[in-house]
């Protein structure tokens, strides 16, 4: 026979309570200090992370900054490069005249070359036909006809830090046009954005058409001594 104290509420209650100290015998929580060690390896996780990312981002923004300078270096010299090529490009030529083209003039501060661009030719220079470069307050500026200087680069994005085209071999006479003339374009360019980078560009340019040059150290006549072609550094 069951004693009479189980049947009871008081005897119910504390059989239950017996009944769940067995279920949780062995189970223990976190104590304070386990808790606050736990935390502090989860900030030094999270701190390390955090540094790292910002790494990657830091190395991210480098590599855009780099690679945007080199296309836009690229991009500018390449279309120099382009037009340089056509220079004097004569569209009839006659056996009687002499090219009124065949001409590349170098000043301290700037280069003018000329192109044939008429429909039916005239065999003279119009204003439409002269082209020109020059580097004028860390840009880089490109003239399509007298005057019309527009910029080339955005000195937002690079500043030009030199610009140089000369005669890949300096011996030139002056007054008469060379067959194939090679010229070496050199241009230095600096990042605007906040890390310092700079980039240096040279290439090789044949000119397609017989020119003479008409550098700023070259006299009328017929000259003995090297032309150096244009040096511009930053104004």
């Amino acid at each position: 026979m069951k004693p009479l104290l189980a049947q009871t509420p008081v005897g119910q209650a504390y059989r239950y309570r017996q009944i769940c100290h067995r279920q949780t015998q062995g189970q223990w929580g976190f104590s304070l200090v386990e808790f606050l060690v736990g935390s502090t390896i989860g900030m030094i996780l999270l701190s390390a992370a955090t540094l790292l990312w910002a790494e990657y981002t830091r190395m991210h923004h480098g590599w855009v900054q780099e690679a945007r300078l080199d296309h836009d270096l690229r991009a500018s010299a390449r279309l120099l490069i382009s037009h340089l090529r056509r220079a004097g490009y004569w569209a009839s030529p006659a056996s009687h005249r002499l090219n009124p083209y065949a001409e590349l003039q170098f000043t301290e501060k700037e280069i003018l070359f000329y192109t044939s661009r008429d429909a039916t030719e005239n065999h003279q220079i119009d204003a439409n036909e002269v082209f020109g470069i020059r580097l004028k307050k860390d840009v880089l500026e490109f003239a399509l006809g007298t005057q019309n200087w527009q910029a080339l680069t955005d000195p937002h994005a690079l500043r030009i830090r030199s610009f140089e085209l000369r005669p890949a071999w300096p011996m030139i006479d002056c007054d008469t046009p060379s067959e194939a003339l090679v010229l070496q374009l050199v241009i230095v360019a600096e990042s605007s954005a906040r890390i310092p980078l700079i980039r240096r560009h040279e290439a090789l340019v044949t000119l397609r058409n017989p020119v003479k040059m008409r550098p700023c150290d070259c006299p009328n006549s017929p000259s003995t001594k090297p032309c150096l072609g244009v040096k511009s550094a930053p104004s």
